[in-house]
């Protein structure tokens, strides 16, 4: 079973980008095309993440779906003014940002959905893929998933996690993906640089979320604080 995910930019001069993805359902990741151009910088060994754990693969599975999406808009500038729309099974976002911020969103997406051990924690996510999340949003959803995750463990009768500790682990390891997708793309010739942005901007969500995210947990705290006082 797949569900399909559909990406539409709009840039100035009447340009258009379209990009479909299909996303299996019981691996929660993108249905990949063997017969898809392979480029150097997408194999393993180039600008590897230093906590890669794949060792038998010839290329990186989230440089490849990088590629898909960094090529048709190579030439595109981080600040040019896009308009970009977001189909799922369920609803249609669409949003008119800069090229990096539309980008950003799609770069989560295919990050989270490649065949990568290391985002095997995001991939339950993009069953419910939510496009142009602000830095809260990001950290209310990651938050919530993980202590679900704990719960799906506890009931398995397995070590737990209540204090997030393992939740900062995960940042770090997708600030290591960031900076290595953006060394990989810095070596491809390109005239835009909204790619290689919009990866900056992921790395640079990875590395402040893990320095203040009790700071915004204490921020969301605020909405619950009504329902622990009549708890209480």
């Amino acid at each position: 079973m797949q569900k399909i995910v559909s990406y539409s930019f709009e840039l100035p001069g009447n340009v258009k980008h379209d990009f479909e993805f299909r996303l299996d359902t019981e691996t929660f990741e993108i249905a990949t095309n063997a017969a898809c151009i392979q480029p150097d910088w997408a194999k393993i060994s180039h600008h590897r993440c230093k906590s890669c754990p794949v060792s038998s693969a010839e290329y990186c599975p989230v440089a490849l779906n990088i590629y898909k999406v960094v090529m048709p808009m190579r030439d595109v500038v981080s600040y040019e003014t896009v308009k970009c729309s977001v189909v799922t099974q369920e609803r249609t976002y669409a949003v008119t940002t800069s090229a990096q911020e539309a980008l950003r969103s799609l770069m989560i997406f295919v990050i989270a959905a490649s065949a990568c051990p290391q985002v095997d924690f995001l991939k339950p996510l993009e069953l419910f893929h939510l496009p142009f999340m602000t830095l809260e949003e990001i950290i209310s959803r990651i938050v919530s998933a993980y202590l679900l995750f704990q719960y799906f463990r506890k009931r398995q009768g397995l070590p737990f996690d209540c204090e997030l500790t393992g939740l900062r682990k995960i940042f770090e390891t997708l600030e290591g993906i960031g900076v290595a997708m953006a060394e990989r793309l810095r070596s491809e010739r390109m005239a835009g640089d909204a790619a290689i942005n919009a990866l900056v901007i992921l790395h640079d969500f990875s590395l402040f979320v893990p320095l203040h995210i009790d700071d915004h947990l204490d921020i969301l705290r605020s909405a619950f604080d009504p329902i622990l006082k009549r708890t209480a």
